[in-house]
């Protein structure tokens, strides 16, 4: 399908007459009059390309128009003079929308006819045009009772990393609707490697103007029940009469390396019955990729500012709690050392103590000791206080600190405790124990009737959950060490833990990369647990600079820290470096600069140019030339170039590649012009030169003709299998390329590599 572009160019010399004229958008339809042999209805031009100039005077529209017979006779395309607007009809419809003045001209170009004719502050202008001939107006008229079929024609719509849009720009003829009736369109998404579907795009209704009102009247119709209503187009209504359905929405996919088809179904319906339904291909599988193939700079990481992230050592109690699971032996306080996993949960928790201790000052150890419900209350209880001593003499013999306070404690779980444990893994078997925990109110009662029940077995399991011991350990830090004093004490054991502020120092210390990305993710995850989980965005940012800079990414980094909270109703974008508080008086930059700008260059390395454009959104708040490029390649690969000249403009002047693909993705006859002249800037010994040469000889048919030679699309794609055989996959999925031609071309090259 060709896109209707709209190029507008400004006049930067203009006179003070010109100045004073109103600029308006003119509309209207360019219709062949050829069409109309053997009554039928007039019809575009879907065989010429119809253009639209507009001109401020008569004589600039003649001086163009000899500009074009002069330069058609050298066999050069028409570059334009003096034009404030120019569009191509579409071919589907006829239609155009141009830009002019109140009194200005527009000229009219099908094929080789022309046509001038004055603007004169009108808003539409229709056009009858027979060859060479333009005709007055004339309205032809026909009835046709029952719908023809509904003529969808599959073509291949381009993809944006995991954006697919669902664009859809179709005719439907007279007496499809009904001013009583309602039409529904509901297109989704096949993913073409599974055959499932993949999403819903968003429903459009339409409806006639009498539809709510036979509702009502024959079915009780409730508005607030139809949940097709917030989805009606309030611009159009319902009517018997022939009318253009376009659709736009946008679907967000899985996987950017699989390529996804689209379908719609078409339904009327009237009061209580579809009385017309089809569903339709609207989009092939083979997706326009040639964003895929799009030169992306090497975009180089930003940095916060490490004096607005600075951990000091701050003289104050901190608790860190905790909880181990240990197996102890049966009906003994001594824990089980010859479990393995025992053994590993006390030496670390050994190893914790004692690194805090390191640069700190450790004030108590408290620790809880939870039994089992089954058996004895009171017996529990006394073992779970007995396990809990041994435990705080275990640890502390093996601490290298003393002089801090031992609080020990001990509780028994109850067995309604126990159900509700139960519950999240087997609900049959939680309500069973449910009904015996309801009738038995005294724990020791409940312990017997359970042992009667037969659940003892199935509930072994759960018991030994219950089973576990909580701790927590205050400190407080002591004298800070210098950064010379961690350098050394990191150098001497780098496996050694380390408190916050000791990070900070380090991460400006160390050099080696390697190094850093550990420390990065210990001081990320130390700082959260010292910190009541509050997380540290610093070695996060920096871990995320440090894979950019190896060409890697991983968005789940810096994602908890980009808020896509818009600011208000009326302006949808996130805030950029707002301060936010929590109940605690703790303040966090949310969304600041740099975050937003790494998080954007690594949503582009992974293809997801959904989430990259909300994060260039999001950051051209900042009024920052350093960001510029980046966003504009953001917005670009979103598809933002169709109606962003200034992104069109920064992302085509970074490499001829660029320019020629953004050209190519245009869709119209003079952008495939400007792609040809910037495809000469290449070097012609690159398998993308002759793959893009191939993608523009298709759509302009050079070479299609009667000889036995090869068409040039072919040659060329030929000629780039030859120097990448990896492109014949690419040429296979790629729908900027005729399927025919493909094919054809896999066929020699398959040949030549024989002979």
């Amino acid at each position: 399908m060709r896109k209707i572009l709209v190029l507008l160019f400004l006049f930067v010399a203009c006179g003070s007459v010109l100045r004073a004229q109103n600029q308006i958008t003119v509309s209207g339809k360019i219709l062949n009059m050829e069409a109309n042999k053997e009554g039928k209805r007039n019809l575009p031009f879907t065989d010429e390309l119809v253009e639209v100039f507009s001109y401020a005077t008569k004589a600039d529209a003649e001086e163009a128009l000899k500009l074009m017979e002069q330069q058609f006779k050298k066999g050069l395309p028409y570059h334009g003079l003096k034009e404030i607007d120019i569009t191509e009809a579409d071919p589907y419809t006829g239609y155009y929308e141009v830009k002019t003045y109140s009194n200005g001209w527009l000229l009219v170009r099908v094929g080789l006819s022309s046509e001038l004719h004055p603007v004169e502050n009108q808003f539409q202008i229709d056009f009858k045009i027979r060859g060479a001939v333009a005709l007055d107006q004339v309205v032809v008229q026909a009835q046709n009772t029952t719908p023809n079929e509904l003529q969808v024609i599959p073509v291949a719509t381009a993809r944006f990393g995991n954006v697919l849009p669902l664009n859809l720009t179709l005719p439907i003829g007279e007496h499809y609707g009904k001013t009583n009736a309602r039409l529904v369109y509901q297109p989704f998404v096949v993913d073409c490697t599974t055959d499932k579907i993949e999403a819903y795009g968003r429903p459009y209704v339409l409806e006639g103007k009498e539809y709510h009102a036979t509702q009502e009247r024959r079915m009780g119709y409730d508005i607030t029940r139809d949940t097709l209503q917030r989805f009606v187009d309030p611009e159009k209504q319902l009517s018997k009469d022939a009318f253009v359905l376009n659709y736009a929405d946008t679907v967000y996919l899985s996987h950017t390396d699989r390529n996804y088809a689209v379908f719609g179904s078409f339904s009327f319906v009237d009061y209580n019955n579809i009385y017309y339904s089809k569903t339709s291909m609207v989009n092939t599988c083979r997706n326009i990729l040639l964003m895929d193939l799009m030169e992306v700079p090497k975009f180089k990481p930003f940095y916060l500012d490490f004096e607005d992230y600075k951990k000091i050592a701050e003289r104050k109690e901190r608790p860190v709690p905790g909880e181990i699971q240990i197996n102890f032996l049966i009906n003994e306080a001594k824990p089980d050392l010859t479990d393995s996993s025992t053994v590993e949960q006390l030496n670390d928790l050994v190893a914790l103590l004692n690194n805090i201790s390191s640069g700190a000052v450790l004030r108590s150890l408290s620790i809880e000791g939870v039994s089992s419900p089954d058996g004895r209350y009171a017996s529990n209880l006394n073992l779970a206080r007995r396990r809990t001593e041994f435990l705080q003499d275990f640890i502390s013999q093996r601490l290298h600190v003393s002089g801090y306070d031992k609080k020990s404690d001990a509780r028994v779980t109850s067995w309604k405790e126990l159900a509700d444990t139960v519950m999240v893994y087997d609900t049959l078997l939680a309500r069973q124990l449910q009904k015996i925990v309801e009738v038995e109110k005294d724990h020791d009662h409940t312990s017997v009737a359970v042992r009667r029940s037969g659940l003892m077995e199935k509930l072994t399991p759960y018991l030994e959950k219950m089973r576990k011991v909580t701790y927590t350990c205050v400190y407080v830090v002591n004298r800070p060490l210098t950064p010379a004093e961690i350098l050394q004490k990191y150098r001497a054991n780098p496996d050694d833990s380390f408190l916050p502020y000791e990070y900070w120092h380090l991460y400006q210390m160390v050099k080696d990369t390697a190094e850093l990305e550990v420390l990065y993710k210990k001081g990320a995850a130390v700082a959260k647990a010292y910190e009541n989980g509050r997380p540290w965005v610093l070695p996060e940012c920096l871990l995320a600079a440090s894979y950019i800079n190896r060409d890697t990414s991983d968005l789940s980094l810096l994602e908890p820290y980009v808020d896509r909270t818009p600011i208000s109703v009326s302006d949808k974008r996130p805030k950029l470096n707002y301060i936010k508080k929590d109940f605690n008086g703790y303040e966090t930059i949310i969304n600041p600069e740099a975050v937003v700008a790494n998080y954007l260059i690594m949503c582009l390395k992974e293809h997801n140019y959904e989430k990259a454009s909300v994060a260039a959104q999001i950051l051209e708040q900042a009024k920052n030339k350093d960001y510029e490029e980046l966003i504009a390649f953001a917005l670009c690969m979103r598809g933002s170039f169709y109606n962003n000249s200034q992104v069109f403009k920064k992302v085509a002047a970074i490499s001829p590649v660029n320019e020629v693909i953004l050209n190519l993705m245009m869709g119209t006859n003079r952008n495939n012009m400007y792609a040809q002249e910037s495809l000469e800037k290449l070097s012609d010994e690159t398998p993308l030169y002759w793959f893009l040469k191939a993608v523009l000889a298709d759509r302009m048919d050079q070479g299609q003709n009667m000889s036995l030679d090869l068409p040039e699309a072919v040659k060329c794609l030929v000629k780039c299998f030859q120097l990448d055989e990896s492109f014949v996959d690419k040429a296979l999925k790629d729908g900027s390329l005729r399927e025919s031609t493909v094919d054809e071309a896999i066929a020699e090259y398959e040949m030549q590599k024989k002979n």
